[in-house]
């Protein structure tokens, strides 16, 4: 009993300091930042005092007690933050994205076609652009890397018979100012937003704009036409909805590749959870093993087969940028 008794203690010990770390946290990304260091300091000695009532058999229960207090507090405060269409929006995401669908003609409002010079001069189109469904006759990856080899962001192209592209990307809603953090993105810290760019503006941007430059990959993906279609559409429908109710950017389960693959479930069943999918760097390793990649095989080295960041950076005036990076 005695045993039981200590791995039973030593538990709530750990459940109290983990929970102790995450509102701190939480604190961190959310509290004013007037009083941020106060509020995390004051906190930071309630969990101190708290663990150190439990490690005393006297003290214990009265501990426990005030502590369950404290945390309803916390999860109480934590449930009345809720995300917003309504904030001081970077200009690059001020517009959500709208679509209207009309049997297979889709009519896209706010498709971003910025001119990239850097990320600091640029000039600002907001396009309305149509696109017939009959035509669309191809999907690409296009993952873009910044440092870690595990994590890729990850945008799809839609590729058109006319020569017309359309790419979605899931991303952060940036205010101005603001700038990505991983751990930000379990603590509300950002809205969730589905783009609709041009590859001229929002793969350029990572290939020839950005400091520093970003390593990009084209991955053309193997698709039946009935699920290319039901993909561009359940990307708009879900756009248009972000764009009325806002909800949470989550790092892990509302991100660049989760949100696309949620799509995917809907009519791939077979598709299952894979590490890769979390990890979307490697990706392309997944997608090799499923057979999905739209390349004859043997598909041989396919970092290599689909890097396109040198192809951009050798655009010449005049080029099109998206026949060019397909080359």
């Amino acid at each position: 009993m005695k045993i039981i008794h200590f791995f039973l203690i030593t538990f709530v010990f750990l459940l109290i300091l983990i929970f102790g770390v995450w509102g701190g946290l939480a604190f961190y990304f959310q509290a004013d930042a007037a009083f941020k260091w106060l509020i995390i300091s004051l906190w930071g000695v309630f969990v101190a005092l708290t663990l150190w009532g439990i490690c005393r058999p006297l003290g214990r229960k009265r501990a426990l007690s005030v502590f369950a207090i404290g945390a309803i507090a916390l999860l109480t405060w934590w449930s009345f933050i809720k995300p917003s269409l309504e904030r001081d929006w970077a200009p690059e995401l001020a517009r959500s994205m709208t679509g209207e669908i009309d049997g297979n003609l889709v009519t896209l409002h706010n498709v971003r076609n910025f001119n990239w010079v850097s990320t600091s001069d640029y000039t600002e189109r907001w396009e309305t652009r149509t696109y017939d469904l009959d035509q669309l006759d191809s999907i690409d990856m296009i993952l873009s890397y910044w440092g870690d080899e595990a994590i890729a962001h990850t945008l799809l192209s839609f590729g058109f018979t006319n020569g017309d592209h359309a790419v979605f990307s899931v991303e952060i809603r940036k205010e101005k100012g603001e700038d990505f953090s991983t751990i930000g993105g379990f603590f509300k810290q950002y809205e969730l937003a589905i783009l609709a760019a041009d590859e001229n503006d929002i793969v350029r941007l990572r290939t020839n704009a950005r400091d520093p430059l970003e390593d990009v990959y084209l991955y053309p993906i193997t698709t039946t036409k009935e699920h290319r279609i039901t993909l561009f559409k359940g990307l708009v429908e879900k756009a248009s909805a972000l764009a009325t109710k806002a909800q949470f950017y989550n790092t892990l389960t509302a991100n660049c590749t989760t949100v696309i693959f949620g799509l995917i479930k809907q009519y791939r069943d077979d598709i299952s959870l894979d590490m890769r999918i979390i990890q979307s760097g490697y990706l392309p390793d997944y997608m090799a093993e499923r057979d999905a990649l739209n390349w004859p095989k043997p598909y041989g080295d396919i970092r290599a087969r689909a890097a396109i960041s040198a192809k951009g950076l050798g655009l010449k005036a005049g080029e099109d940028y998206s026949v060019v990076i397909r080359q």
